[in-house]
């Protein structure tokens, strides 16, 4: 990445302004199975959706259940803990979560742990 120096620089001491000349943007794809987590660092274009960033993360090859899961277009991703669509636009540091189905409704195993005090 090539950064230039602010014209400005010569009147101000303190005053520098970087620009850049490149419109990517840093991200990370995350998912945890249940035996093992990953976390993929990518650049990525300005624009580029959280589905997209999932695809050039190279996860669904490593794990052929998500694989599946995204060809039906049902796979859930999140940012920063947040369900979103899939078409949703990235910004710079976003970090894409890759959510496994539930096996179990949350308010089912409460009940089912209740009944076994």
């Amino acid at each position: 990445m090539v950064n230039d120096v602010d014209d400005n620089f010569a009147n101000s001491q303190y005053d520098v302004t970087l620009k850049s000349t490149s419109n990517c943007i840093a991200v990370e794809v995350v998912y945890a199975s249940q035996d093992r987590q990953v976390c993929r660092a990518l650049e990525v274009d300005q624009g580029t959706t959280a589905m997209a960033a999932v695809l050039k993360s190279g996860l669904l090859n490593d794990f052929p259940e998500l694989e599946a899961d995204a060809l039906a277009d049902v796979l859930k991703v999140g940012v920063y803990g947040r369900l979103v669509p899939s078409d949703k636009p990235l910004k710079v540091n976003d970090r894409v979560e890759i959510y496994r189905p539930l096996k179990i409704d949350p308010m089912q195993a409460r009940r089912k742990r209740a009944k076994k005090r």
